[in-house]
Protein backbone atom coordinates (compact mmCIF):
# COMPACT_ATOMS: atom_id res chain seq x y z
CA UNK A 1 0.00 0.00 0.00
CA UNK A 2 1.25 3.89 -0.82
CA UNK A 3 -1.18 5.81 1.06
CA UNK A 4 -1.48 9.26 -0.80
CA UNK A 5 -0.93 12.70 0.75
CA UNK A 6 -4.14 13.83 2.26
CA UNK A 7 -3.59 17.71 1.89
CA UNK A 8 -7.04 19.16 3.49
CA UNK A 9 -6.31 20.30 7.40
CA UNK A 10 -7.82 18.73 10.03
CA UNK A 11 -11.15 19.55 10.89
CA UNK A 12 -11.72 22.48 12.98
CA UNK A 13 -12.81 20.85 16.35
CA UNK A 14 -9.32 18.66 16.27
CA UNK A 15 -7.66 22.05 16.44
CA UNK A 16 -9.66 23.47 18.80
CA UNK A 17 -9.22 20.45 21.17
CA UNK A 18 -5.71 20.62 21.10
CA UNK A 19 -5.45 24.30 21.19
CA UNK A 20 -7.65 24.11 24.48
CA UNK A 21 -5.41 21.38 25.95
CA UNK A 22 -2.14 23.36 25.48
CA UNK A 23 -1.95 25.71 28.25
CA UNK A 24 -2.75 25.12 31.81
CA UNK A 25 -5.05 27.20 34.01
CA UNK A 26 -1.83 28.17 36.28
CA UNK A 27 -0.61 31.37 35.21
CA UNK A 28 3.32 30.61 35.67
CA UNK A 29 2.11 26.82 34.23
CA UNK A 30 0.87 28.54 31.20
CA UNK A 31 3.89 30.90 30.54
CA UNK A 32 5.92 27.87 31.10
CA UNK A 33 4.08 26.02 27.94
CA UNK A 34 3.84 29.06 25.85
CA UNK A 35 8.32 29.48 26.32
CA UNK A 36 8.54 25.76 24.99
CA UNK A 37 6.99 26.92 21.65
CA UNK A 38 8.89 30.32 21.51
CA UNK A 39 12.33 28.74 20.41
CA UNK A 40 13.94 31.98 20.48
CA UNK A 41 12.90 33.43 23.96
CA UNK A 42 11.46 36.38 22.56
CA UNK A 43 8.06 36.24 24.13
CA UNK A 44 6.07 36.07 20.95
CA UNK A 45 5.47 32.23 18.43
CA UNK A 46 7.03 33.13 14.90
CA UNK A 47 4.74 31.47 12.19
CA UNK A 48 8.49 29.58 11.64
CA UNK A 49 7.90 28.33 15.14
CA UNK A 50 4.80 27.23 14.91
CA UNK A 51 5.44 25.20 11.95
CA UNK A 52 4.59 21.52 12.91
CA UNK A 53 3.03 22.01 16.20
CA UNK A 54 -0.62 21.59 16.85
CA UNK A 55 -0.67 25.69 16.84
CA UNK A 56 0.07 25.65 13.00
CA UNK A 57 -3.73 25.02 11.93
CA UNK A 58 -4.51 27.89 14.16
CA UNK A 59 -2.31 30.39 13.56
CA UNK A 60 -3.70 32.70 11.58
CA UNK A 61 -7.20 33.19 13.70
CA UNK A 62 -4.74 33.50 17.16
CA UNK A 63 -2.75 36.36 15.60
CA UNK A 64 -5.56 38.70 15.98
CA UNK A 65 -3.44 41.88 15.67
CA UNK A 66 -2.29 40.35 12.36
CA UNK A 67 1.54 40.88 12.83
CA UNK A 68 2.84 37.55 12.43
CA UNK A 69 3.39 36.77 15.71
CA UNK A 70 1.26 35.13 18.44
CA UNK A 71 1.70 36.63 21.79
CA UNK A 72 0.46 35.08 25.47
CA UNK A 73 -2.33 37.85 25.51
CA UNK A 74 -3.70 36.16 22.18
CA UNK A 75 -3.48 32.68 23.55
CA UNK A 76 -6.78 31.65 25.39
CA UNK A 77 -6.80 29.81 28.66
CA UNK A 78 -8.43 27.15 29.19
CA UNK A 79 -9.65 26.02 32.70
CA UNK A 80 -7.68 25.15 35.54
CA UNK A 81 -5.79 21.69 36.00
CA UNK A 82 -8.13 18.77 36.86
CA UNK A 83 -11.00 16.73 35.43
CA UNK A 84 -12.58 18.95 32.96
CA UNK A 85 -14.69 18.96 30.04
CA UNK A 86 -13.71 19.51 26.86
CA UNK A 87 -14.62 22.29 24.56
CA UNK A 88 -17.89 21.95 23.10
CA UNK A 89 -16.50 21.28 19.86
CA UNK A 90 -15.34 18.14 21.10
CA UNK A 91 -18.60 17.17 23.18
CA UNK A 92 -18.37 14.07 25.05
CA UNK A 93 -15.04 13.85 25.86
CA UNK A 94 -13.57 14.60 29.00
CA UNK A 95 -10.15 14.88 30.12
CA UNK A 96 -7.65 14.63 32.77
CA UNK A 97 -4.41 17.11 32.42
CA UNK A 98 -1.42 16.94 34.15
CA UNK A 99 -1.69 13.67 36.42
CA UNK A 100 2.03 13.38 38.09
CA UNK A 101 2.72 9.11 36.97
CA UNK A 102 5.77 9.88 38.79
CA UNK A 103 7.55 12.41 41.57
CA UNK A 104 9.84 14.90 40.35
CA UNK A 105 13.25 14.93 41.51
CA UNK A 106 14.50 18.26 42.92
CA UNK A 107 15.48 21.11 39.96
CA UNK A 108 13.37 18.68 37.51
CA UNK A 109 9.82 20.36 35.82
CA UNK A 110 6.75 18.02 37.17
CA UNK A 111 5.37 18.79 33.62
CA UNK A 112 7.82 16.42 32.54
CA UNK A 113 6.96 13.08 34.47
CA UNK A 114 3.01 13.79 33.58
CA UNK A 115 0.47 12.24 31.52
CA UNK A 116 -3.20 13.47 30.25
CA UNK A 117 -5.66 11.84 29.97
CA UNK A 118 -9.01 11.86 27.05
CA UNK A 119 -12.02 9.51 27.63
CA UNK A 120 -15.26 9.36 26.12
CA UNK A 121 -18.09 10.25 28.34
CA UNK A 122 -19.12 7.53 30.76
CA UNK A 123 -16.18 5.57 29.69
CA UNK A 124 -15.54 1.81 31.48
CA UNK A 125 -13.31 -0.91 31.04
CA UNK A 126 -12.41 0.40 27.35
CA UNK A 127 -9.45 -0.54 25.60
CA UNK A 128 -6.70 2.13 26.04
CA UNK A 129 -4.10 4.02 23.24
CA UNK A 130 -1.32 5.33 24.77
CA UNK A 131 0.66 8.36 23.02
CA UNK A 132 4.56 9.41 22.87
CA UNK A 133 5.35 12.61 21.05
CA UNK A 134 8.28 12.94 19.47
CA UNK A 135 11.06 16.17 19.11
CA UNK A 136 14.39 14.42 18.09
CA UNK A 137 14.44 13.34 22.31
CA UNK A 138 15.39 16.63 22.94
CA UNK A 139 12.50 18.47 22.58
CA UNK A 140 8.24 17.85 22.26
CA UNK A 141 5.69 18.06 24.52
CA UNK A 142 2.34 16.04 24.86
CA UNK A 143 -0.19 18.70 24.10
CA UNK A 144 1.10 18.06 20.57
CA UNK A 145 -1.39 15.98 19.96
CA UNK A 146 -3.05 17.31 16.63
CA UNK A 147 -6.62 15.58 16.70
CA UNK A 148 -5.77 12.38 18.17
CA UNK A 149 -7.78 12.93 21.34
CA UNK A 150 -11.23 13.21 19.11
CA UNK A 151 -10.07 10.11 16.42
CA UNK A 152 -9.52 7.77 19.22
CA UNK A 153 -11.89 8.49 21.65
CA UNK A 154 -14.31 8.41 18.93
CA UNK A 155 -13.13 5.13 17.71
CA UNK A 156 -13.87 3.69 21.20
CA UNK A 157 -10.40 4.44 23.24
CA UNK A 158 -9.47 5.97 26.14
CA UNK A 159 -6.66 8.14 25.01
CA UNK A 160 -3.35 8.97 26.75
CA UNK A 161 -0.52 11.76 26.18
CA UNK A 162 3.15 11.19 28.30
CA UNK A 163 5.52 13.49 28.56
CA UNK A 164 9.18 12.54 29.37
CA UNK A 165 12.33 14.10 30.52
CA UNK A 166 14.52 15.50 27.66
CA UNK A 167 18.11 15.15 26.79
CA UNK A 168 20.45 15.95 27.66
CA UNK A 169 19.14 16.75 30.32
CA UNK A 170 19.03 13.29 31.13
CA UNK A 171 20.50 10.37 29.24
CA UNK A 172 18.29 8.31 26.92
CA UNK A 173 17.72 5.36 29.24
CA UNK A 174 16.58 7.57 31.81
CA UNK A 175 14.34 8.91 28.83
CA UNK A 176 12.58 5.29 28.03
CA UNK A 177 12.24 4.13 31.51
CA UNK A 178 10.09 7.84 32.29
CA UNK A 179 7.86 5.83 29.36
CA UNK A 180 7.94 3.19 30.04
CA UNK A 181 7.19 4.19 34.55
CA UNK A 182 4.09 6.06 32.50
CA UNK A 183 2.78 2.95 30.75
CA UNK A 184 3.24 1.11 34.12
CA UNK A 185 1.16 3.88 35.94
CA UNK A 186 -1.68 3.90 33.25
CA UNK A 187 -1.68 0.03 33.74
CA UNK A 188 -2.56 0.63 37.14
CA UNK A 189 -4.67 3.35 37.50
CA UNK A 190 -6.62 3.31 33.97
CA UNK A 191 -9.36 1.69 35.10
CA UNK A 192 -10.74 4.85 36.97
CA UNK A 193 -10.76 6.65 34.05
CA UNK A 194 -12.87 4.41 32.22
CA UNK A 195 -9.91 2.50 30.82
CA UNK A 196 -9.53 -1.51 30.48
CA UNK A 197 -5.56 -2.17 31.87
CA UNK A 198 -6.08 -5.52 30.01
CA UNK A 199 -6.08 -3.79 26.51
CA UNK A 200 -3.16 -1.46 26.38
CA UNK A 201 -1.78 0.09 22.79
CA UNK A 202 1.07 2.36 22.24
CA UNK A 203 1.27 4.83 19.32
CA UNK A 204 4.06 7.09 18.73
CA UNK A 205 5.84 9.48 16.35
CA UNK A 206 9.62 10.14 15.40
CA UNK A 207 11.80 9.91 18.98
CA UNK A 208 8.37 8.65 20.09
CA UNK A 209 8.37 5.80 17.20
CA UNK A 210 11.33 4.62 18.88
CA UNK A 211 9.72 4.68 22.38
CA UNK A 212 7.56 2.44 21.35
CA UNK A 213 9.63 -0.06 19.16
CA UNK A 214 11.98 -0.32 22.18
CA UNK A 215 9.12 -0.60 25.20
CA UNK A 216 7.50 -3.46 23.11
CA UNK A 217 10.77 -5.31 22.60
CA UNK A 218 13.41 -4.87 25.13
CA UNK A 219 11.52 -5.67 28.30
CA UNK A 220 14.05 -4.25 30.68
CA UNK A 221 11.72 -1.10 30.64
CA UNK A 222 8.13 -2.55 31.30
CA UNK A 223 9.52 -4.92 33.89
CA UNK A 224 11.02 -1.96 35.96
CA UNK A 225 8.04 -0.17 35.82
CA UNK A 226 6.04 -2.60 36.48
CA UNK A 227 4.32 -4.30 33.39
CA UNK A 228 5.21 -6.57 30.79
CA UNK A 229 5.23 -7.26 27.33
CA UNK A 230 1.97 -9.28 27.55
CA UNK A 231 0.15 -5.95 28.49
CA UNK A 232 0.66 -4.55 25.28
CA UNK A 233 -1.64 -5.76 22.54
CA UNK A 234 -0.21 -3.72 19.57
CA UNK A 235 2.02 -1.01 18.43
CA UNK A 236 2.11 1.69 16.07
CA UNK A 237 5.19 3.01 14.87
CA UNK A 238 4.72 6.51 12.66
CA UNK A 239 7.87 7.39 11.20
CA UNK A 240 11.40 6.40 13.04
CA UNK A 241 14.62 5.77 11.73
CA UNK A 242 15.64 3.96 15.06
CA UNK A 243 14.74 1.27 15.16
CA UNK A 244 18.68 -0.50 14.51
CA UNK A 245 21.02 2.00 16.67
CA UNK A 246 24.04 0.44 16.06
CA UNK A 247 23.53 0.48 12.67
CA UNK A 248 21.92 4.17 12.85
CA UNK A 249 25.49 5.04 14.41
CA UNK A 250 27.77 3.23 12.27
CA UNK A 251 26.16 5.06 9.00
CA UNK A 252 25.24 8.83 10.56
CA UNK A 253 27.10 11.62 11.64
CA UNK A 254 24.45 13.50 12.62
CA UNK A 255 24.97 15.05 15.78
CA UNK A 256 21.06 14.58 16.69
CA UNK A 257 21.69 11.15 16.87
CA UNK A 258 24.70 11.41 18.83
CA UNK A 259 23.39 13.37 21.49
CA UNK A 260 20.57 11.23 22.06
CA UNK A 261 22.93 7.72 21.82
CA UNK A 262 25.98 8.96 23.10
CA UNK A 263 29.20 7.23 21.60
CA UNK A 264 28.34 3.57 23.68
CA UNK A 265 28.08 0.92 21.57
CA UNK A 266 26.90 -1.36 24.62
CA UNK A 267 23.94 1.62 25.03
CA UNK A 268 23.46 1.88 21.59
CA UNK A 269 22.45 -1.96 21.66
CA UNK A 270 20.64 -1.35 24.59
CA UNK A 271 18.29 0.93 23.16
CA UNK A 272 18.01 -0.45 19.77
CA UNK A 273 14.73 -2.36 19.28
CA UNK A 274 16.03 -4.71 16.36
CA UNK A 275 18.35 -6.36 18.92
CA UNK A 276 15.39 -7.13 20.97
CA UNK A 277 13.73 -8.99 18.56
CA UNK A 278 13.40 -12.49 19.93
CA UNK A 279 10.87 -15.13 19.16
CA UNK A 280 8.73 -16.36 22.20
CA UNK A 281 9.07 -13.03 24.18
CA UNK A 282 5.57 -11.69 24.00
CA UNK A 283 6.22 -8.97 21.66
CA UNK A 284 2.78 -7.64 20.01
CA UNK A 285 1.85 -7.33 16.69
CA UNK A 286 3.46 -4.22 14.77
CA UNK A 287 2.00 -1.51 11.93
CA UNK A 288 5.44 0.26 10.70
CA UNK A 289 4.66 3.82 9.00
CA UNK A 290 7.74 5.14 6.64
CA UNK A 291 6.65 8.59 5.37
CA UNK A 292 8.74 10.16 2.12
CA UNK A 293 10.07 6.74 1.40
CA UNK A 294 14.19 7.22 1.12
CA UNK A 295 17.03 6.08 2.18
CA UNK A 296 17.80 3.89 5.39
CA UNK A 297 14.64 4.76 7.11
CA UNK A 298 13.26 2.90 4.75
CA UNK A 299 15.60 -0.08 4.66
CA UNK A 300 15.17 0.12 8.76
CA UNK A 301 12.31 -0.60 8.57
CA UNK A 302 12.10 -3.30 5.79
CA UNK A 303 14.72 -5.00 8.16
CA UNK A 304 12.90 -4.55 11.18
CA UNK A 305 9.39 -6.03 9.73
CA UNK A 306 11.37 -8.94 8.43
CA UNK A 307 13.33 -9.48 11.83
CA UNK A 308 9.97 -9.14 13.78
CA UNK A 309 8.18 -11.31 10.79
CA UNK A 310 10.35 -13.93 11.51
CA UNK A 311 10.30 -14.14 15.19
CA UNK A 312 6.81 -15.54 14.42
CA UNK A 313 5.31 -11.62 15.64
CA UNK A 314 2.80 -9.86 12.94
CA UNK A 315 4.00 -6.61 11.48
CA UNK A 316 1.99 -4.52 8.94
CA UNK A 317 4.33 -2.40 6.94
CA UNK A 318 2.90 0.95 5.17
CA UNK A 319 5.00 3.08 2.95
CA UNK A 320 3.54 6.59 2.92
CA UNK A 321 5.88 8.24 0.00
CA UNK A 322 3.42 11.44 -0.33
CA UNK A 323 3.78 11.83 3.30
CA UNK A 324 6.81 13.88 4.71
CA UNK A 325 7.76 13.06 8.36
CA UNK A 326 5.58 15.86 10.44
CA UNK A 327 2.38 15.33 7.92
CA UNK A 328 2.25 11.83 8.62
CA UNK A 329 1.66 12.87 11.83
CA UNK A 330 -0.69 15.45 11.65
CA UNK A 331 -2.72 13.92 9.65
CA UNK A 332 -3.50 10.62 11.49
CA UNK A 333 -7.34 11.07 12.30
CA UNK A 334 -8.05 12.64 9.19
CA UNK A 335 -10.84 10.09 7.79
CA UNK A 336 -9.68 10.47 4.17
CA UNK A 337 -5.99 9.38 5.06
CA UNK A 338 -5.02 6.51 3.83
CA UNK A 339 -2.83 5.66 6.39
CA UNK A 340 -5.31 6.09 9.13
CA UNK A 341 -7.52 3.91 7.30
CA UNK A 342 -4.88 1.23 7.12
CA UNK A 343 -4.50 1.85 10.93
CA UNK A 344 -8.35 0.92 11.35
CA UNK A 345 -7.90 -1.79 9.60
CA UNK A 346 -5.03 -3.15 11.18
CA UNK A 347 -6.74 -2.72 14.99
CA UNK A 348 -9.88 -4.20 13.63
CA UNK A 349 -8.26 -7.08 12.36
CA UNK A 350 -6.60 -7.77 15.65
CA UNK A 351 -7.12 -11.22 17.63
CA UNK A 352 -10.05 -10.72 20.21
CA UNK A 353 -11.50 -7.68 18.26
CA UNK A 354 -15.04 -6.59 19.32
CA UNK A 355 -17.26 -5.72 16.94
CA UNK A 356 -19.89 -3.38 18.08
CA UNK A 357 -17.54 -1.93 20.62
CA UNK A 358 -18.74 1.23 22.42
CA UNK A 359 -17.66 4.80 20.22
CA UNK A 360 -19.22 8.28 20.21
CA UNK A 361 -19.29 8.97 16.84
CA UNK A 362 -21.78 7.50 14.43
CA UNK A 363 -20.09 5.43 11.76
CA UNK A 364 -17.96 4.83 13.93
CA UNK A 365 -18.53 1.72 16.05
CA UNK A 366 -15.75 -0.94 14.44
CA UNK A 367 -14.25 -3.27 17.15
CA UNK A 368 -11.37 -2.19 19.08
CA UNK A 369 -9.49 -5.39 20.73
Amino acid sequence: MTPRLHHSIAPLAFAILALLALLCGQSHAQDARFQRFDQDGDGRISREEAKGTLLEPRFDALDRNRDGFITPDEVPRRRAAGTARADSAAEGVVTHLDIRYAEAPPGVDPNHLSLDVYAPEGAGNLPVMIYIHGGGWRTGDKRSIHGKPVYFTGRGFVFVSLNYRLVPAVDILTQLQDSADAVGWVKRNIATYGGDPARLHLIGHSAGAHHVAILATNERFLQKAGAALADLRSVVELDTQALDVPELMRASSNALYLQAFGKDPEVWKQVSPRDHVAAGKGIPPFFLVVADGRGPKLAQAAAFQEALQAAGVRCEFVEAPQHDHGSVNRALGDPQDEVTQAMEAFHDSLPGAERGAAARKPGTSRGIP
